[in-house]
């Protein structure tokens, strides 16, 4: 009597690459970057700060965004105060 072995087949599952996502192109901060840039004058060239500024512009826009935030929330608290005092 003759028993088969069955061989079990080892699947090898290929990891899936992960795509991280692009950051955003956000076009203003970029040319306000570059506006600062040449105010100041461009030291390491035009190639270079056009590189940097379209590296940092979604930080700068992130920066900018949190400005205007607490903006906003400094202006809704002048207001509650303003408010109050007007209110006695």
């Amino acid at each position: 009597m003759k028993i088969k072995t069955i061989k079990k087949k080892k699947l090898l599952l290929k990891p899936k690459k992960l795509t991280l996502a692009k950051p955003k192109k956000n076009t203003p901060a970029y040319y306000r970057c570059l506006a600062s840039k040449a105010k100041h004058g461009l030291k390491s060239g035009i190639a270079n700060c056009c590189k940097e500024c379209k590296e940092q512009s979604p930080k700068i826009a992130l920066v900018r965004q949190q400005e205007m935030k607490k903006l906003v929330s400094s202006y809704k608290q002048l207001g509650v105060s303003l408010s109050k005092l007007l209110s006695k």
